[in-house]
Order: C-alpha cells, then sequence, then structure tokens
C-alpha cells in the first residue's frame, strides 16, 4: 500500500516539476510604398442624447471581504486628499443597466449593507437606484457646424 502512494507521489512531483514548452518565431517583412495626395475627409457626426424612462431600476453587487479591519486604512486615506474609487458602486450600476435592458441610469441613491464577525470577515451589500435611461438619435450635425469644428480642431487646413 506504501508503494502505491510512493509511486503516485513520485509522479505527481514529477508531473508538477516539468513543464513542457515551445517555442518558434515566424518573421516576415514587406515593404510596400504609396503615394497619394494629401486630403481631408470630414465626416459629419451624429448627435445623441438620452430620454429619461418613468420606470425605476436597480443594480445590486455582493462582496464577502476577508480581513477588513484594513478598510479603516483606504477611508483614512479619501479624508487626507486620495481619491480611493469604490468599484462596487460602479459594478451594480453595470448590473442595474446590463440586466434592465437600459443604455443609461440616473442614479438617485445607493444604499451600504454590511454584517458579518467585523475583525475577520464581512459581507458587504451595495445597491444603486435611479432612473433607466435610453439613447435617442437627434441626427446629424448641420454642416456650418461641422465646418465650425473642423476649423478649430484643424486651423487654417495645416494638419498633417
Amino acid at each position: 500500500m506504501r508503494s502505491i502512494f510512493g509511486l503516485i507521489f513520485v509522479f505527481m512531483g514529477g508531473l508538477l516539476l516539468s513543464a513542457c514548452a515551445s517555442s518558434g518565431a515566424a518573421v516576415g517583412a514587406s515593404r510596400v510604398s504609396f503615394a497619394t495626395e494629401k486630403n481631408e475627409v470630414w465626416n459629419r457626426p451624429l448627435e445623441v442624447g438620452f430620454d429619461m424612462e418613468d420606470r425605476h431600476i436597480k443594480g445590486v453587487e455582493k462582496q464577502l471581504e476577508i480581513l477588513p479591519v484594513f478598510n479603516p486604512f483606504f477611508k483614512l486615506l479619501n479624508l487626507l486628499g486620495v481619491d480611493t474609487v469604490d468599484d462596487m458602486t460602479s459594478v451594480a450600476a453595470y448590473n442595474a443597466i446590463t440586466e434592465n435592458g437600459a443604455d443609461g441610469l440616473y442614479v438617485m441613491g445607493t444604499k451600504e449593507d454590511k454584517h458579518g464577525f467585523w475583525p475577520f470577515y464581512q459581507h458587504r451589500t451595495v445597491s444603486v437606484y435611479g432612473k433607466a435611461l435610453k439613447l435617442k438619435k437627434v441626427g446629424q450635425v448641420d454642416m456650418k457646424r461641422a465646418d465650425k469644428a473642423s476649423a478649430r480642431i484643424c486651423p487654417g487646413a495645416k494638419c498633417d
């Protein structure tokens, strides 16, 4: 019985310590030259906006934090002016948008719940509430406004 476990142990150790690797390189070079006259193409962009719908939507994100005793360090950084972003609020907003088929979210409120044995673990739930936004196509930018924007980007047509 010991010899079987010994063989299995040796086999698993050899399997872990060995690695299969392959490498290769393919190098190809080509040179093509095209010459054209200088030109500029300006497409009129499409203007879009959002319509706020009447329906309220909610998104939730849950997380288990191990050793939350270190979280006050990040809160201290916030008090000192260092920006530490809470990703759970962003993920909860993303969940609200994708689960409800909206194009955006007008956030009206957030709620955070915490429970657990604080020094060792903590269950944290962040909820985001708001109104659904739907993307609305307004139309193409009119020609005068497009030309004015083009002149600001490329004054005197000196862009290369």
